[in-house]
């Protein structure tokens, strides 16, 4: 019973003034809501970004240094075989003229494997109308450029190099990328109607894959290019090639921590301040308590369990608060069509995390207090009454 006494203290100085202690506990709990949706905001925000940025691109890319890639069968064989790749995509492209009639387009030429189905691009997932590529010289293009030059399902175009090499494709499905210039630039083929057309025999113009983790594409490029031990590879990851939107995503993710920082600061503050005022406001029962036997140390313990307290019951208020919250914001800030700007990304461990870390900072939040405490002279507190 000894040792369960600071608890039961505890509970009767928070229900002793129960209004106060519901303030105190929803403070805490706007602090959590604040956290979790400022969090989620931009973790959503981010992965948005990425999906629209390089969500459909690729995060690493093999090319040869020196001419035409032509054994890219092994290399293709050896890197699928590493962690962390998603997908593996063969590509051989090259700029080329769009004649129809009198019009006149340059465009992208560009040929992927059989398994277009399952490529890094989702084209399946892209089309408006019309099937994919599978048979020699058929075409993919993009709405803009249907739009553009007037074209339909089943009509041949003519697709000519800038050496005067041509020939005639047909048009079998239409794409949508909702980007413009991809939508305008981009004709997709199969690789075989796009080597026949290059005159490149087996060869291709690089490898691009796609891996799990966006942020550890150096790292992975540099494991593969240890692995293929072949000087004549370059191996270029999207991170050299996007230093920007690496910028700006690493300075929304430290935008995020200061503003959780502050947050967890203040609350920290606001129940030591409380629990401090506690201690005067509770001097003379303290005293009662120590006079009666109980110790320094069982008597700190009465504000640790305060904080502890107080912490779960703002955590267990903020957590669904903070939910609650970002889940409104998605309903009512949407884009011009109804979608929400940005699609829920919800990592539980973040979530459980911030509980966590609050639950602990407001448990912290009772040492200084419970030290206090500890030093009261129980004779004085209470010849002084």
């Amino acid at each position: 019973m000894k040792s369960s006494l600071p608890l039961l203290v505890a509970k009767r100085f928070i229900l002793s003034n129960k209004l106060r202690s519901l303030f105190i506990m929803f403070g805490i709990a706007v602090g959590v809501a604040v956290q979790i949706f400022i969090g989620i905001l931009i973790d959503s925000l981010q992965q948005s970004l990425l999906d629209q940025t390089i969500g459909n691109s690729p995060h690493i890319t093999i090319t040869q240094n020196d001419g035409e890639f032509t054994e890219w069968q092994t290399v293709q064989e050896d890197v699928e075989n590493l962690d962390q790749i998603i997908s593996v995509q063969p590509v051989i492209d090259g700029n080329v003229f769009l004649l129809k009639g009198e019009e006149t387009q340059p465009a992208l030429l560009r040929g992927m494997d059989n398994s277009i189905e399952k490529s890094i691009y989702k084209f399946k997932d892209k089309l408006t109308e019309g099937n994919l590529p599978t048979s020699e010289n058929e075409l993919i293009v993009g709405t803009d450029l249907q739009e553009e030059l007037n074209i339909n399902l089943g009509d041949k175009i003519t697709i000519s190099t800038p050496v005067n090499q041509s020939s005639d494709f047909e048009i079998v499905g239409i794409f949508d990328f909702k980007v413009a210039s991809l939508n305008k630039l981009w004709i997709i083929t199969n690789i075989d109607s796009a080597q026949n057309f290059f005159q490149a025999s087996d060869s291709i113009s690089k490898i691009e894959l796609q891996i799990e983790d966006v942020f550890t594409a150096p790292e992975i490029a540099t494991s593969i290019s240890e692995s293929l031990s072949n000087n004549s590879l370059s191996i270029a990851n999207w991170q050299e090639e996007n230093e920007q939107l690496l910028s700006a995503l690493q300075s929304q993710g430290s935008s995020s921590l200061i503003i959780q920082i502050f947050v967890l600061a203040s609350v920290i503050i606001a129940v030591t301040s409380i629990l401090t005022i506690t201690v005067i406001q509770k001097a003379k029962e303290i005293g009662i308590l120590k006079a009666m036997g109980q110790t320094n140390r069982s008597s700190s313990r009465i504000f640790i369990w305060q904080g502890f307290f107080m912490g779960l019951g703002g955590v267990l208020i903020g957590v669904p608060l903070g939910l609650g919250l970002f889940m409104a914001f998605n309903i009512f800030a949407t884009n011009p069509d109804g979608t929400p700007i940005v699609e829920p990304y919800i990592r539980t461990t973040f979530v459980i995390l911030t509980g966590l870390v609050v639950l602990v900072s407001a448990t912290f939040a009772g040492v200084i207090p419970a030290r206090q405490s500890s030093k009261l002279n129980p004779i004085d507190i209470i010849r002084n009454g």
